[in-house]
């Protein structure tokens, strides 16, 4: 059974380009079957179609023939889409050659992460003790949000989408980058091996002798690769939930 579309949620149904394209190509051919509509609309994947198709509710339904035709909602939705054309340009998908340069950037920001960068020109140093306990949290957050919000902020920008398929791309190439260069580091057995310690303190335990204690911590590349290869993902779905959970707030979410 369709779910009812409403005055209200009009709007937010005819922003996404595929479910305009989906009742503009009804509008055109008058019936088509499901793989002429799937056709018409220019998709591969069957499962996002089917989710825009479920998301048209009672716009559109089947004929007698089970073709799907425009109901009498779907009429005015054409009419609306007429007299109000869209007046941005939208991608809707964003081009791998998008995807490519976005995801190339993400990994760019992974391998300079600054914590990895402070250490290699502290390397012959020493630091307070109190701040060793910063490098790693620095590294961690830098490379959970940076590099993710970057490439959610451009994927968005590219595809005027939030579209998780869209999203993803991106990431994935990060991903593959990424997992290529760890799979080769780990083969030649070549790393940056970034040691950040503290001054050593001698602590005097008797007449004769005494010892000394210091604090440190240690980056790798490798380390920061790996933890790209889930952050690129993860940061940039939890940006997402953010950015719904805040047009939410405002009363703005729409049917991406």
């Amino acid at each position: 059974m369709s779910s009812s579309v409403s005055f209200a949620s009009l709007s937010p149904v005819l922003k996404n380009p595929i479910r305009r394209k989906i009742i503009l190509a009804l509008s055109e051919h008058k019936a088509l079957t499901y793989t002429e509509l799937i056709s018409a609309v220019e998709i591969k994947n069957t499962g996002k179609f089917n989710y825009h198709l479920k998301l048209l509710g009672d716009l559109i339904q089947k004929d007698a023939s089970d073709k799907y035709i425009l109901t009498a909602k779907g009429q005015l939705a054409i009419q609306l889409l007429q007299k109000f054309p869209e007046t941005k340009s939208e991608h809707g998908s964003l081009r791998m050659a998008d995807a490519a340069l976005i995801g190339f950037a993400g990994f760019a920001l992974t391998v300079v992460n600054p914590a990895l960068l402070f250490g290699l020109v502290l390397i012959q140093t020493t630091v307070p003790a109190t701040v060793i306990p910063i490098f790693p949290i620095v590294a961690m957050a830098y490379g959970l949000f940076v590099p993710s919000l970057v490439m959610w902020m451009l994927s968005v920008k590219r595809s005027n989408s939030h579209d998780f398929y869209n999203l993803f791309r991106a990431p994935l190439v990060s991903f593959v980058i990424l997992l290529a260069l760890i799979i080769l580091m780990l083969l030649t057995k070549f790393t940056i091996f970034v040691e950040i310690k503290s001054p050593t303190v001698i602590l005097a335990q008797g007449v004769n002798w005494s010892h000394s204690t210091s604090s440190a911590t240690y980056i790798s590349l490798v380390g920061l690769f790996m933890q790209g290869l889930v952050f690129s993902f993860l940061g940039v779905a939890l940006v997402e939930f953010a950015s719904r959970y805040r047009r939410k707030r405002l009363g703005k979410i729409s049917g991406f």
